[in-house]
């Protein structure tokens, strides 16, 4: 029976001992002995690292010999020395290694280097390969590392279940600095480093040897079919080696000048070879011996070779009749193979045509069954498609039929048309295709700068501004567009009248600019308004609708505003039409009819019972009011008093700001738009965005996130940034659909001076990238106003106004972290929450009611600390690219703390939550937190809360509880150990109790 690992015994061991005395050829390491200095003496080794291990034969002879065993550390090699190591007192050398006169071998004095190696470990993690390299006595130089891949290895690479041949060139591992390679003090076989932990290569390595003629590493190639006469036994030309005769079979020359085989399957019976002894005479001897010509059966079980051949298919084939192939055998009752349609990945081009050689390579093991492991072949079979096929059936023409163990390379499948792909990938994220033909819109193109004019039925135009068109929009346009895609530049601007753009989603791609602003001394505004409903068979992960920019700019910049928001100077009294702001600055710059925004300040609500809201009798009610200002007046004492278009609801109590909402620049979704819009940006391009008004933008939910899941099963090849994907689960509330979104952006990005109002879940959310946001209102946002993602993040988060209406889930986040592995987060109702401690947050103020907290820190070490920090202009250079754990080695012995890098200073809260302070996760790394300062209207909750938080400063600040009758804890602890906190300069006013837990 042929066997191909004994069949190749020889070529993969090759064992003969080259002695010092040739010239061409010396011997390194052949038994255990070497590995010892001249005179054997075993406590001088000429090892570096690693052992030696001595093996018995257990398959004969031809397997038995020594090998080293070495075992490379994360920060050391292992391997051979050379020289000598003692010398007499004449300075003669009495203890060598590699020969007896003490000197340094010269590696190029030989053309190659050559051994045996396996490599114990498969499990290597991408990027550590084995490999070797040389080092130098003196000077101490080292050689290039030479990686044992590819075509220096038996078979491409090392594996653990067989020894293969590497052989090396000694010029490849030569350099400007030692080209000579002479002196050779180490033979290193190497480790892959430090950052690869302890899952290193395990070397086993045997019959090291220098040489100037190497051993051939193949590959190995065993022919089945190759000539005419491979189709007839070898006794007898009479007798045939194809399971069916003509017309079925035939076998010609091709004009290439290689003989063919051609099997014609029927209906009924498919056709193939023979392999094997087919026929004994009297004496049992094999008279009839068809592959491999010597009377045993085949033994395909080393599934480590591959089955190539060449062919050419004709017949009528459809999606249920394929070219396929099979084997049959294993004894009696006969089993059989896989089988193996001829199409994808084993075929040049992914598949086999009537009038042109294509290589087809299918690895054994694809064959292999659980029955049947392909010992004791018996035929291998070219399938008809059977009864139930009306066409013709498959006619294969086949030549130079082999087994290799080094496979050829099959013709790329050439790529498929762009027409047949769905999505394309940007930035590591899929988007869906946009063009003409794709959907039953009219297609606009501008040209020469000029705006398509005319009357146009909504929602059916998409206008595209191409690269190198230049647009100046200054009109008011009614028109509903499905969709405007900037590939060049669209300047909106206010010259002459307030302008209005109404598209479903504008889309930015990376060559394209949107420049919008207008003038502080023009009365006119600009609005866009989103108004479209989601396509989800087109994008089912709902990416459209609003604006998304693909590497595209966007700078954004309504009328300046300085104050933001202002403090009143008594409470607002519900009934009265006014309201008294401190000071007289906002009288010049705040205009009548301007809108404002009243924190709630109700006060005594019981948050923090289980029970919430259904608890508050008579029902809660969220106290926000939006107002508009009649008429602007400034008192004798020169506080402002606005006279307000209506009368107030309900009272807003001394210690609340009221906030401005009023800009010239508006996003803004429609009331009739069927989905709500969101801006998401990434990739390269800038996005900047100042005093602009985004308004009932956002479409996540703080419902439990449920995303869409697709995959290409197309079967297609596309290029790896296009697919034809399939949805498997349509989603009902997909992440990452958020009011202002830094997606993975790789420049620093801005929002400032501008309001958020009414998200169902985030505001602005700054993920994996760095955004700066400043002196911007957010107004009821239902999860996060301020979201900072990853953990990654480095920016700003500073001098802004949150204003809090109750929304959100009330849940804590470590109650959906291991359901969603961490992506779920933020949604219980905060202010600003954040999950690392890289950004810097300093003097926000927020008011009114949130549904958990105003200030959160969730740092589970389990989800960040190995994200790595991204390269955006901006980053300290110290934390560009390092993860959590990186960061942490790079600052021991010292602890990374809040104020290492970033900072939680200056932060205010007024308003009703059930912790107005909630930090996790920060282990005992002494953060500190300054001026924090927190008044709760609530009669229940916490104002700090820590978890697994041990050591903590509290650094200038106040704590203080409002209302009377309350069961505030001024600090709560809920870890494993005691909190260590600094507060004895932090005055804790009127709180039912100042510690708890195990504070």
């Amino acid at each position: 029976m042929l066997n191909m690992k004994k069949l190749l015994v020889n070529a993969l061991i090759w064992f003969p001992i080259i002695s010092l005395a040739q010239d061409n050829s010396a011997s390194i390491w052949q038994t255990v002995l070497d590995g010892f200095t001249t005179g054997d003496d075993p406590a001088e080794s000429c090892l570096t690292n690693g052992y030696t291990v001595q093996v018995e034969s257990t398959n004969g002879a031809d397997d038995a010999f020594d090998f080293l065993e070495m075992k490379v550390t994360p920060w050391h090699n292992g391997g051979l020395l050379f020289g000598c190591k003692a010398k007499n007192s004449n300075w003669q050398c009495i203890k060598s290694c590699f020969g007896t006169n003490g000197n340094n071998p010269n590696f190029f004095d030989f053309k190659y280097l050559t051994f045996l190696a396996k490599n114990e470990n498969e499990e290597l993690q991408p990027g550590c390969v084995p490999s070797v390299s040389l080092s130098k006595r003196w000077p101490m130089y080292n050689s290039k590392v030479v990686n044992v891949t590819g075509e220096v290895v038996q078979r491409q690479s090392l594996v653990s279940h067989e020894w293969r041949r590497v052989v090396i060139p000694t010029s490849n591992f030569a350099t400007t600095e030692w080209p000579a390679l002479d002196g050779v003090k180490h033979l290193w076989f190497r480790t892959c480093g430090k950052e690869f932990g302890h899952n290193q290569p395990l070397y086993k390595i045997s019959n090291i040897q220098l040489t100037d003629d190497p051993p051939s590493i193949g590959p190995e190639i065993i022919p089945i079919w190759n000539t005419v006469q491979d189709s007839f036994a070898k006794e007898d030309q009479t007798k045939s080696c194809t399971t069916r005769s003509a017309p079925f079979t035939s076998t010609a020359q091709d004009p290439s000048g290689f003989d063919t085989f051609t099997a014609a399957t029927d209906p009924w019976r498919s056709v193939g070879l023979l392999l094997g002894c087919q026929g004994k005479d009297s004496n049992w001897q094999c008279n009839h011996s068809c592959f491999p010509w010597d009377g045993s059966s085949p033994d395909f079980s080393d599934t480590s070779f591959f089955l190539t051949f060449l062919a050419k298919v004709n017949g009528d084939f459809t999606d249920s009749c394929k070219p396929s192939i099979g084997f049959s055998g294993g004894g009696w009752p006969r089993l059989n193979s896989n089988t193996i349609i001829l199409e994808d990945g084993y075929v040049d081009a992914g598949e086999l045509v009537s009038d042109e050689w294509r290589r087809v390579v299918i690895p054994l093991s694809d064959f292999a069954t659980p029955e049947w492991d392909l010992s004791n072949m018996y035929s291998l079979q070219f399938h008809s498609c059977g009864t139930a096929h009306s066409g013709a059936q498959p006619t294969y023409t086949i030549a130079q039929m082999e087994v290799t163990d080094v496979p050829p390379t099959l013709i790329e499948i050439p790529p498929a048309s762009i027409d047949l792909a769905t999505h394309r990938k940007f930035n590591k994220f899929w988007y869906p295709i946009f063009g003409e033909g794709r959907d039953d819109k009219t297609w606009m193109y501008v040209s020469d700068g000029i705006w398509p004019t005319g009357s146009f039925p909504d929602y059916q135009v998409v206008v595209v501004i191409p690269k190198d068109e230049h647009v100046i929009f200054d009109i008011y346009d009614t028109t509903k567009y499905d969709k405007v895609i900037v590939y060049g530049s669209l300047n909106i601007t206010t010259s002459k009248s307030n302008v209005l753009l109404r598209p479903g989603t504008l889309i930015v791609e990376s060559t394209g600019v949107v420049d919008i602003s207008t003038h502080p001394s023009k009365p006119y505004t600009v609005t866009i308004e989103i108004d479209a409903e989601l396509d989800r068979n087109s994008d089912p992960e709902e990416t459209t609708v609003g604006v998304l920019s693909l590497g595209g700019t966007m700078n954004v910049r309504g009328n300046p505003l300085i104050n933001f928001m202002a403090p009143l100077n008594s409470t607002a009294i519900a009934g009265t039409s006014s309201i008294t702001i401190a000071g007289s600055t906002v009288s010049t710059e705040w205009k009548i009819g301007d809108e404002l925004v009243l924190p709630d300040t109700q006060q005594g609500l019981d948050v923090s019972h289980w029970n919430f809201p259904k608890n508050v009798p008579g029902g809660y009610t969220d106290q926000t009011e939006y107002v508009t200002i009649l008429r602007i007046d400034v008192d004798l004492d020169g506080n402002t008093i606005l006279t307000l278009s209506s009368p107030l609801q309900y009272n807003h109590n001394i210690g609340a700001h009221a906030g401005h909402l009023t800009r010239s620049v508006t996003f803004v979704t429609s009331s009739s738009s069927v989905d709500r819009g969101h801006i998401m940006y990434t990739g390269g391009g800038a996005m900047n965005f100042q005093y602009v008004r985004l308004e009932q933008f956002g479409r996540t939910t703080v419902d439990k996130i449920d995303n869409t899941v697709m995959e290409d099963i197309s079967g297609l090849n596309f290029d790896d940034d296009l697919a034809q994907m399939t949805v498997t689960h349509q989603g009902s509330n997909q992440l990452a659909r958020y009011v202002f979104h830094a997606h993975l952006s790789q420049v620093e990005s801005y929002l400032h001076g501008s309001v958020i109002l009414f998200s169902p879940r985030n505001g602005c959310v700054h993920h994996h990238s760095r955004v700066h946001t400043t002196n911007t209102v957010f107004v009821g946002a239902a999860g996060s106003a301020v979201f900072l993602e990853d953990g990654t993040e480095t920016g700003t988060v500073i001098n802004n106004f949150l204003v809090g209406n109750g929304r959100g889930s009330r849940g804590g986040d470590d109650g959906r972290f291991s359901s969603s592995n961490g992506m779920d987060m933020g949604h219980g109702g905060f202010g600003i929450w954040a999950r690392g401690q890289f950004a810097t947050i300093e003097n926000n103020r927020a008011e009114g009611h949130f549904g958990l907290a105003p200030f959160a820190y969730f740092i589970h070490p389990k989800f960040i600390e190995k994200l790595k920090i991204p390269d955006v202009p901006g980053t300290p250079s110290q934390l560009v690219g390092k993860s959590l754990q990186d960061v942490w080695r790079m600052l021991k012995p010292n602890p990374l703390n809040i104020q290492t890098f970033g900072s939680f200073k200056g932060n205010t809260a007024y308003g009703t939550w059930k912790t107005g302070l909630d930090i996790l996760y920060f282990g005992g790394n002494g953060s500190l937190f300054v001026d924090t300062e927190l008044v709760a209207l609530a009669s229940s909750g916490r104002q700090i809360s820590t978890t697994h938080t041990s050591f903590l400063q509290l650094e200038g600040g106040m704590i203080e509880a409002a209302f009377p009758d309350n069961t505030i804890v001024g600090v709560w602890c809920n870890n494993g150990g005691p909190l260590v906190i600094n507060y004895e300069d932090v005055p804790m006013m009127d709180v039912f109790q100042e510690r708890g837990g195990n504070c």
